[in-house]
Parts: structure tokens; sequence; C-alpha cells
């Protein structure tokens, strides 16, 4: 519907500055409050119907002594009902085709229950009240007649006497306790307001074992919508509160379809919790999850998908991983960079290294720019595969793309090379990495110290063992395993002996790979090689 001026924002300020100024500030509480909070529905959409508006006009009228102690506010009740009054009047003088709203429509913060006039706790009532027929005679003359939506008075006034159960009716009847120099939250615990994901979170983390986590945060979920509940559910796994995650959503799931936190399980919750299943017992969970997520009729996207996919090879079950993705293309869902990295890595644990270097091709026909992530996998692929050409190739369609190189991808370039006896090569993407001062970790010294060791280059792998300590990194048992075999090379069983030792100091465990490489190092000695 066309609007007019719209709603003179100017002109309600300055009369609740007035009325601010003539009755002082205990009136914030129970007037300025409801007001303001009527002055924001009138400018926003939904709009809402006229049932839900005399609820604030009224609950703000006819609360006043009542809710406040001995009544010392009372005086102001009839100046506070014109207030808001005086809102209404003021969107229909200046906009008479102001859109109300279906009669039947909702809104969160009005869904509260009142005892209101004559009415009875937990129903509205809008009998008894002092001067209601007068303001009301004049919002339904003057208000747009809608012929599918305006209905009866009843039946807008029905439609505020819905029960919903939101979390903002307990808000509201809160907000009317409060007394002069109360806070919010003094003596009721957390404030509703103020509940956001960080603090439901904090409250979780802080329960005993025992305690419920739905009973703590069940109240502050009402002020969550879908995807801030997959963020809060996302972070307990992360935090080691799976089993709380858990908790708190096989509750919402297990809630009646007209429970207002019922629409809270939607796609965004479901594929969250699906990815949160990690273990082989919990791909049964997951699967159960999608076929339930399907039986209520919420479509699986190409996250659920993806997400599956990947519990699918968490637990080895590759092939199955390769029937979720044929499904999702069956029913046309396209595949995004996420479920393309996910099918190379099923391609990497099955050896099929041809298959991933096509993925590439796919994504540069489908207009999509792999990622690092995705140029490191191929190459991995390439090199169990024993194809260390097709990894360096790879390695060049990365560079001709414009991604930069990690140390994930130096550290595979520096086994391709290994595998094909190139040691210069491959210390050339080591002087590489520290040109671009890319970071070195045990896994990049251990492949490179490996490809020394098998070349015979023993004088060049205790160069780098050395270069690690001055670097501050810390080697693991492979580093001395590659090690203690480069002195086995050089015929150093005195060297390899040391070795031994200062692993053992290091709290590197020996296990049969640094056993048999130490026998070879004696061995040799014995038979007159050692140095």
């Amino acid at each position: 519907m066309a609007r007019g001026k719209g709603l003179d924002v100017g002109k309600v300020v300055n009369q609740a500055i007035e009325i601010f100024v003539t009755y002082g500030k205990p009136i914030v509480h129970y007037g300025f409050i409801p007001a303001v909070i009527l002055l924001g529905m009138l400018t926003t959409k939904p709009r809402p119907s006229l049932g839900q508006l005399l609820c604030l006009h009224q609950t703000n009228g006819d609360n006043q002594g009542g809710r406040t102690s001995g009544g010392q506010y009372q005086e102001h009740s009839g100046a506070l009902s014109c207030y808001t009054g005086s809102i209404l009047d003021s969107a229909l003088d200046v906009d008479p085709g102001y859109d109300f709203g279906p009669p039947d429509s909702t809104y969160s913060l009005f869904d509260m229950n009142v005892d209101a006039g004559g009415g009875s706790s937990g129903q509205q009532s809008f009998s008894g009240a002092s001067g209601q027929a007068d303001f009301l005679e004049p919002l339904q003359r003057r208000a747009p007649r809608r012929s599918s939506n305006t209905q009866s008075m009843a039946a807008a006034a029905a439609a505020a006497d819905k029960p919903r159960g939101q979390g903002y009716r307990k808000l509201w009847q809160q907000v009317t306790k409060v007394g002069k120099g109360q806070k919010l939250s003094d003596g009721m615990g957390l404030a509703f307001s103020d509940m956001t994901v960080e603090d439901l979170l904090r409250i979780v983390l802080k329960l005993a074992p025992q305690e419920s986590a739905v009973d703590a945060v069940a109240q502050g979920l009402y002020y969550l919508d879908s995807s801030a509940l997959a963020a809060l559910l996302k972070e307990l796994s992360k935090q080691g509160q799976l089993k709380r995650s858990v908790e708190i959503f096989d509750w919402l799931r297990s809630l009646v379809p007209s429970h207002d936190l019922a629409g809270l399980c939607d796609l965004y919750t479901y594929t969250t919790m699906i990815s949160q299943c990690g273990s082989h017992q919990q791909l049964r969970r997951a699967l159960e999850l999608v076929a339930e997520m399907r039986s209520r009729g919420i479509e699986c996207n190409v996250h659920t998908y993806s997400a599956l996919m990947n519990v699918c090879i968490k637990a080895n079950e590759l092939e199955l991983a390769q029937d979720v993705y044929r499904q999702m293309i069956e029913e046309g869902c396209v595949p995004n960079l996420v479920t393309y990295n996910i099918l190379i890595d099923v391609y990497v644990k099955k050896g099929q290294w041809e298959e991933a270097v096509t993925i590439l091709g796919t994504l540069e026909r489908q207009g999509i720019q792999a990622e690092v992530r995705t140029y490191n996998t191929v190459i991995s692929a390439c090199n169990k595969g024993g194809q260390p050409e097709q990894a360096l190739k790879t390695y060049e369609k990365m560079l001709a793309a414009g991604v930069k190189p990690s140390a994930t991808t130096y550290t595979a370039l520096i086994s391709a090379y290994g595998k094909k006896g190139q040691v210069e090569q491959a210390m050339e993407i080591f002087n590489d990495m520290i040109m671009r001062g890319c970071e070195r970790n045990v896994i990049t010294y251990s492949s490179l110290i490996s490809v020394c060791e098998k070349a015979g280059r023993w004088e060049m792998a205790l160069e780098l063992f050395n270069r690690m300590h001055t670097e501050n990194c810390r080697p693991n048992t492979v580093t001395y395993n590659s090690l203690i075999a480069a002195c086995a090379h050089g015929g150093h069983w005195e060297k390899a002996c040391e070795l031994m030792e200062l692993m053992q100091v290091q709290g590197c465990k020996p296990d049969s790979v640094t056993y048999s490489a130490l026998i070879t190092t004696l061995e040799r000695g014995a038979s007159g090689g050692a140095r």
C-alpha cells in the first residue's frame, strides 16, 4: 500500500520530551519505554494489527498504579495512556493510508499475558478499561479497510490474545516490575535482553555434568534465530561440549511442531549437527538426521550434502561419500568448492590421482577459483600415486592461477622431488620458502632430511638438523629416524648413537624404524665402515 508522508518522528520526540519534563524521570519506566517501542513498530514491517497496538496502549494505561510500589505513579496513568494514543493518532494524521497489517499478524513483543483492565491473569482483556471506547472508536473509524485482512475488532483482539510463549513476553513482564533504582537484571538472574550466543555459551560451559543444559538456556533460545543457534551449537562442539550441543538440539527436535521453538530446527541447525558427526558410530546419526530433514520437508542444500560427505570420509566410508555426491547431482544441487575439495580427499584416500587432477579441470570449466588447499590436496594425491611429475605440473598450474603456495605446498613439492632423487631441486624449493618468508615446520624439515637420507647426503641432513634448532623447530621421531638412517649411509655409527640418546632426552620415543636404522648403522661400523 502506498504510504503518505510517513510518521512524523520529530513530532513524537517533542511529545516525549514534553511529557518527560512534566512528570519527571519515573515516567521513563512506564510511559516512555512503551511509546518508543510503539514508535519502532509503526516504522517497521510487518505492521502490527490494531489488536496488538491496543494491547500495548491498554497495558501502558491500565498498569501504572497496580504494577508500581504503593501506586506512587498512579496519578500519571491517564497522561501516559494518552501519550501512546497520541503516537497512534499522529500516524493516522500524517498517513491516512497507514497499513496496520492483518488482524491475525503476530509481533513477538505484544504476544504477552498481562492482567489488563478487568481480565484474568494469562488472558488479555479490553473490558473495563478507562476511556477505552473513546480511544478505540477513532482508530476503527480511520484505519483502512481491507477486504481480506480487516475483520471485526474482536478478531483483532483475539489475535493479540493468542498465547505464544515468546521470550519477549517474559521480558516485558520483568520490565513492568522494575522499580526506581533497580536494573532489569536485579534479582532476576540474567537479563533476557542481553542473551547472546556468547552469554548462552558461558552458561553452558559453567554447568556441572549433572545439570541440564536445556533448563539453563531454554529461555535464552527465544532470542536466537536458527543461524545464531547454529553458531551456538558449533561453538559448543569446538569447546569440547559436543554432548551439550546434542542435548540442546535433540530437545528441540522432540518439541511438537506448534511449539514456538520448534522452528529452530531448520536447514541451518540440521546441517550444523550433521557436520559435527565425526566417528563411524555417528555416521548413522548423520544419515538419520538427513532422513528426518526429508521427512519434515526440509530440503538439503550443497552445505548439507558436503557435510555428510565429510562425515563419510571421517568414517572411512569412501564409496558412500561418492554415493552422496551422485545423489546430490541427481537432485540438481550444484557442488561448490568445498564439495570438490571433499571429493578430492576421497580420491586421495582411494589412490585415484587421475580423478583428483580431473577436478581442477572441472573447476576451471565451471568458473570456480581453486584455493591453495585444492592444489595441495591434488599434489598430495599425485605423490601418493607415485606421480611426482604430475605433482610438479599441478604446482605450475597453481602459480599460473596466481595462488600463493603454503608450507604444505612446499612440503609436498619437496617430497615430489625427493621421489625423483632430485635433492638440489628440493633444496631450491626450501630456499624459495625462506625467500618468501613461509614458515618452516617439523614436517618440512623431516621431509627434506628424508630426501637427503635417500640420496646419501648425510652431511646436508645434519646441517638441516642443526638449522632446525636455530629456528626453534622441535624434531620428532620421524626426523630422528631419517637422521639415523642418513648416518647409516655414511657409516657414522657414533653419531647415530648420539642422536639416539638425544632423541630420548628430548622426549621422542624410538620406534621399530629407529632401532632398525641404528642396527644397520652399527653393522656397517662393525664391518669396518666406521669413521
